[in-house]
């Protein structure tokens, strides 16, 4: 679920060099969504903060649905791997 969210992420923001998944999540079960806190950052934003649902069935490749527009960071897509840290502690690049 993680990795779809993270290019779901680098989808929608441009410039995007770190996505920082928090370990704690939340989930409704009525809309069977989970919600995580996100961190990102970019080479001109050391942190911006946000949350995102996911859900298992979204398996779409594409932006980021609850995407909002946040001043700090460049809507637009980012082409370049980033590091991603996942929940479990994990490391990668997608």
């Amino acid at each position: 679920m993680e990795k779809i969210a993270a290019e779901q992420v680098k989808n929608t923001y441009s410039g995007l060099k770190k996505i920082d998944f928090d370990k704690d999540y939340s989930y409704d079960s009525m809309t069977g969504f989970t919600l995580v806190n996100v961190t990102v950052s970019t080479d001109s934003v050391s942190k911006s903060n946000f949350s995102i649902s996911m859900t298992l069935n979204d398996k779409e490749n594409e932006n980021y649905v609850g995407s909002i527009a946040r001043p700090k960071l460049q809507n637009g897509k980012t082409e370049s791997l980033v590091k991603v840290i996942y929940s479990d502690g994990s490391i990668g690049e997608q």
